[in-house]
């Protein structure tokens, strides 16, 4: 028996302006995450298990064919029994696929090598995220593999970013299902008819996770406030935001956060809030009563 756990993620900076070669900065949540266990089989194929869950069968079909993806990639003829248990929400922005991608395909690198080098659970990882999302970045698969904030952009290099003050971010779920694969045809879609706007917002995206990563290192959390809440004025001029996201986002703003956006692909998902210390226990029942249907404090340091 072998047992893997992967962090979630949230994204910081640069959401949907990452798929068009800009950079965009994310983070694990290492309070949120996925165990899988892996148990080698006699049985004829690979059996999913998840507990306390009755998957519909394009579920199973689904998971069962990322699987087998992976498997031919490590060369790997066995079967096994593969049992999954997730305390991150789906659908959600939180890299529920994304940590289940890395943690079987960490499952199969041990049980082949014994060792996993990172670029290439990353690299596996994706494949299988790609079975969820179409054409993913890359970067969810990044930063939940290497566990650690990241500066990323596409053909890039990683860039691992040193936090110098510790980030209390509340992530607050609006209940709203998300859709990456909806989202980014949507935003593809108006970014062909409106290539000059889009480009525009896009690049003023690409300033604020420069500086946004430059706060982060030298400890700015004001700074950093500023420019959250600017991104999410960008993120909802391309049209990702709904009533409910911007009424859970004043939330965070009337009741003392330093910034808040969305973090993820929208039309759903979470918001996310920069606060103080002190105010975590405030602002949680801010956002509750004002439409978020969970909040999750994480600690990024």
């Amino acid at each position: 028996m072998m047992e893997i756990t992967s962090p979630g993620k949230i994204i910081l900076f640069g959401e949907h302006a990452v798929v068009y070669g800009k950079p965009a900065i994310a983070a694990p949540v290492n309070s949120l995450t996925t165990n899988v266990k892996l148990k080698e089989t006699d049985d004829e194929i690979s059996k999913i298990i998840v507990p306390d869950k009755s998957l519909t069968p394009e579920e199973r079909n689904r998971l069962e064919e990322l699987v087998e993806l992976m498997k031919k990639e490590l060369d790997i003829k066995d079967n096994f029994h593969i049992t999954i248990d997730s305390s991150i929400p789906i659908s959600s922005g939180m890299g529920s696929s994304a940590s289940l991608c890395v943690s079987i395909a960490k499952s199969l690198f041990l049980h082949k090598n014994n060792s996993v080098d990172v670029d290439e659970l990353s690299k596996l990882a994706l494949i299988g995220e790609k079975i969820f999302h179409g054409n993913p970045s890359g970067i969810d698969t990044n930063v939940v593999s290497y566990n650690q904030t990241l500066f990323f952009q596409k053909k890039k290099k990683n860039e691992f970013i040193k936090i110098k003050k510790p980030l209390n971010i509340l992530i607050a779920d609006s209940g709203i299902k998300g859709s990456t694969k909806r989202a980014v045809s949507l935003v593809k879609k108006k970014y062909e008819e409106n290539k000059i706007i889009y480009s525009k917002i896009f690049d003023d995206m690409e300033k604020i996770s420069i500086v946004s990563k430059k706060a982060i290192e030298e400890g700015d959390i004001e700074k950093l406030g500023r420019m959250m809440t600017l991104n999410h004025a960008l993120l909802k001029m391309i049209g990702i935001s709904n009533e409910k996201l911007d009424y859970i986002f004043s939330s965070a703003i009337d009741y003392g956060a330093y910034g808040a956006k969305i973090s993820g692909a929208g039309m759903g998902g979470n918001i996310i809030a920069l606060v103080k210390e002190k105010d975590i226990e405030n602002i949680t029942e801010a956002l509750r009563e004002n439409g978020a249907v969970h909040v999750y404090h994480t600690v990024i340091k």
